[in-house]
């Protein structure tokens, strides 16, 4: 399954015209200039110990109920070692997925990547929706780990997605003894 944060590959640039390669290459150096919103937040994240050089994914996984719970066992027992891209995050049918990554919470998601917002009324008014309503969804991606509040001025809390890409994984056939 695609992973729905991801760019577009766009592959090597051979078979490009001239003109289409210079655009992207004006637009990687726009991205990439000391001054742009990239750099100064990677510069930041360097400067605070952040992890700005590698990339923080968050492993997604669809199984059944009960594949989730004999895994977590075996985990428990370590009869098996939990691996760094082993799902953090389950889910039992792919209907709690979509609740999880509807339409209205991928807008929040793609809009709190692109912008650098202070506040949740911020974000609210970036994407046209209430403050209550934008704060119930924030709430809820911040429960799967998806989102998280850094203190402000004042009172402000500022949305901050915790993850820069997303894997999903879907067990299918999950209903067996097997732990993956």
């Amino acid at each position: 399954m695609q992973c729905l944060l991801s760019p577009p590959h766009r592959g090597p640039s051979r078979g490009l015209k001239p003109d289409a390669e210079a655009e992207r290459e004006r637009d990687s150096d726009r991205l990439f200039r000391p001054d742009s919103q990239v750099a100064q937040r990677l510069r930041q994240d360097f400067e605070e110990g952040g992890r700005a050089l590698t990339k923080r994914i968050l492993h997604v996984g669809i199984a059944s109920r009960e594949y989730i719970h004999n895994r977590m066992l075996a985990i428990a027992k370590s009869q098996k070692k939990q691996l760094p891209t082993d799902p953090r995050v389950w889910f039992t049918s792919f209907e709690a997925l979509a609740r999880v990554f509807s339409r209205q919470n991928m807008m929040l998601i793609m809009t709190l990547r692109q912008k650098d917002l202070g506040s949740v009324t911020e974000l609210a008014n970036a994407v046209g929706r209430t403050k209550a309503d934008v704060r119930r969804s924030l709430v809820m991606l911040e429960k799967f780990e998806i989102v998280e509040f850094e203190e402000g001025e004042g009172r402000r809390k500022a949305p901050r997605l915790k993850y820069d890409d997303f894997d999903f994984r879907a067990l299918l056939n999950s209903r067996d003894r097997r732990t993956h």
